[in-house]
């Protein structure tokens, strides 16, 4: 399966205002926004294209001497993107982006350190299936080519691509055949028990470091716990996904809670690292790594080795098994 990116145009091109032989430049921050296919797998990490709804909500962080305005939010109405004014001047001026602009649920902004280039971050634990109260962190500095984007009075126009910080981790789940009645998937519990540790609550998301840095002072954990209510069938694969922060895939025991009949049971297994090619390292930040799962409650068994596709939009739902 093929990875998409978005590229996001900022295009700061405006009206003259004449002073003292220093013009400036005041521009709307305009944003056209549109897709494009790359097989790239070494990419950071990448986000979907399309599908904005109206209101959804971007930041833009402006980084250089004499410029007033640091931060910016682009809001997607009616198909385009609308920002306020911003004045150009002969100085260079570094382009920074991140989603979201403001919290799922809360619908707090995010304010940037301007002078850091950073971001606050939060990762919840306990969460639900789908990450209901997760943000989707996303940071854009370029287009592809890896340097930062810059803006000036001459050079109006910036292309920067949305990378995600987060790993995207599916449990595409059935019964065995032998269970007979409803089932119901109410609880995934991803441990780390004493060889290494998860991330999450409050941290920072750095601009311009390493794919390795980008997320830091995360506290550490030894478990990561997901609930809701999903069914589960025996002719059909129930897709659960839940976004962690990137950490080491090896020695992680997946635990399932689940209804079958009105009685809970609960089933335990390490999660493979061979993939189709070599053996997985890490949750690497953008990438969706897929575990397929067949249980009758007490046990379950993993089909094969962790799938590694692009970040799709499956939010839960059942994948009719051909």
């Amino acid at each position: 399966m093929s990875l998409t990116a978005l590229f996001l145009i900022l295009d700061l091109c405006g009206c003259k205002k004449g002073g003292r032989g220093n013009d400036i430049k005041d521009a709307e921050l305009g944003m056209v926004a549109w897709t494009q296919t790359m097989l790239d797998t070494s990419v950071d990490s990448l986000v979907a294209g399309d599908g904005f709804l109206d209101g959804n909500r971007v930041g833009i962080l402006l980084n250089g001497s004499g410029y007033d305005t640091c931060m910016n939010v682009f809001v997607y109405e009616g198909g385009s993107w609308c920002g306020n004014a911003v004045s150009l001047t002969a100085e260079d001026a570094c382009v920074y982006g991140f989603s979201p602009a403001s919290l799922p649920v809360t619908g707090e902004a995010v304010v940037p350190s301007c002078s850091n280039r950073t971001i606050p971050v939060k990762i919840v634990n306990p969460e639900y299936f789908g990450g209901e109260n997760q943000a989707d962190y996303m940071w854009a500095v370029s287009a592809l080519g890896g340097k930062t984007a810059v803006v000036n009075r001459s050079k109006s126009t910036a292309s920067l691509v949305f990378m995600h910080a987060l790993s995207k981790i599916t449990f595409s789940i059935k019964l065995d055949d032998n269970v007979k009645g409803t089932a119901m998937l109410t609880g995934i519990t991803l441990d780390k028990g004493g060889d290494g540790s998860f991330y999450c609550n409050s941290g920072i998301m750095s601009f311009d470091v390493s794919p390795a840095c980008r997320l830091s002072g995360l506290s550490s954990v030894g478990e990561l716990n997901f609930s809701g209510g999903c069914p589960l069938y025996n002719n059909t694969y129930s897709n659960v996904d839940v976004l962690v922060a990137p950490v080491a895939a090896d020695n992680i025991t997946v635990s399932i809670t689940m209804e079958i009949n009105g009685t809970s049971c609960t089933s335990s297994q390490i999660l493979p690292v061979k993939t189709e090619t070599s053996n997985l390292e890490s949750w690497e930040a953008g990438k969706n790594y897929i575990y397929k799962i067949v249980t009758n409650g007490d046990e379950l068994y993993i089909k094969g080795s962790v799938s590694i596709t692009d970040w799709g939009k499956s939010d839960g739902g059942s994948v009719e098994v051909n």
